[in-house]
């Protein structure tokens, strides 16, 4: 008898730890993971990036999600925000709708088109509704591109609570860049529970308007906003981070989260903006020329020679053509 249930106590121990051991397997299998790219490490500041990337579950590629991205600049400031779709058929969790999203004055009310001039500050008023049934918190946020696709800047506001299928305005204030081009602005407004570099991920889908810089006494001059081709599987974005704006050259941070169905994954990429102030005086002026200029037909290991901008090997022309590009750039 005393066998008998040694035997029944061994097989179960077996059973128990046959049990654990496949859930521990089928939990480790489990996991979500974000695959981001840029098309290049280091660009000239002015020059298009292009964040890319996927997302994958249990080795298997999303083509049905979504992935929240931010980029913060070297002076630990966010510059873009985006709920950027893995494909063409998102199942978006629309806990919380964007009913509008409108420019405004300080007040709150609709204005129809921003005049350049100081001081350079503008506003929107965002409209959100909880659909949930219980109260919620979450960052809203926008970010602006110009008539020319160079990005503005940011702004965002945390939004502590939200009562259950609430509605919550609030206006946000922005500041405009002097050196922004006249016509037609957009507008992308997103929600996160948290922002994307501290692992918060997108609570619908983003929101895309239009307003229009016009000089004063001017007349809008409409435009097409930027547009990305969406390929089935792969999230992308792209950005330009204008000369004209303060955001200075360095390293920029692209950080990127999601969360589908109950599994969270993030990933982030650092890349290089650069001017050719060969000199290190925060200008690009005749000095920087005569630098290209004195090394003129110098030949040798590409990137070896800091004249070489191009990194062909050569110091020609056409490395004096890029450094005109940014006559008159001075550092933030």
């Amino acid at each position: 008898m005393y066998r008998i249930k040694l035997r029944i106590f061994a097989i179960s121990v077996i059973l128990v730890l046959c049990v654990a051991s496949l859930a521990a397997i089928a939990n480790a299998d489990q996991y979500a993971i974000i695959t981001l790219y840029t098309d290049k490490p280091t660009y000239w500041l002015g020059d298009t990036v292009t964040a890319y990337g996927y997302l994958d579950v249990n080795q298997t590629r999303i083509s049905n999600g979504t992935v929240g991205l931010q980029v913060v600049n070297p002076m630990n400031y966010s510059i873009l925000f985006r709920t950027l779709p893995t494909g063409t058929s998102v199942v978006y969790p629309q806990t919380i709708t964007i009913l509008s999203v409108f420019l405004s004055d300080s007040y709150g009310h609709p204005i129809s088109s921003f005049v350049k001039q100081a001081p350079y500050i503008t506003y929107f008023n965002v409209t959100l509704r909880n659909n949930n049934s219980t109260s919620q918190g979450f960052y809203a946020t926008v970010s602006v591109f110009d008539s020319a696709q160079g990005l503005l800047g940011s702004s965002f506001i945390e939004i502590p609570a939200v009562l259950p299928h609430g509605i919550s305005k609030s206006v946000l204030v922005f500041n405009v860049p002097s050196g922004a081009p006249i016509g037609t602005a957009a507008i992308y407004t997103n929600i996160f529970t948290k922002f994307p570099r501290q692992g918060g991920y997108p609570l619908c889908a983003e929101n895309l308007t239009t307003f229009q810089i016009i000089n004063p006494g001017g007349q809008p001059n409409p435009t097409q906003p930027p547009t990305v081709t969406q390929t089935n599987g792969q999230f992308a974005t792209k950005f330009i981070v204008p000369l004209y704006g303060t955001s200075g050259v360095g390293n920029y941070t692209v950080y990127t989260s999601s969360r589908y169905k109950t599994r969270t994954a993030t990933a982030q990429r650092t890349i290089l903006l650069k001017v050719p102030d060969l000199n290190g005086d925060g200008k690009v002026n005749i000095l920087d020329l005569l630098m290209i200029a004195s090394q003129l037909g110098w030949t040798g290991t590409p990137g070896s020679n800091p004249e070489d901008l191009n990194q062909d090997g050569t110091v020609n022309i056409l490395d004096l053509i890029i450094c005109v590009r940014f006559l008159g750039w001075t550092a933030p």
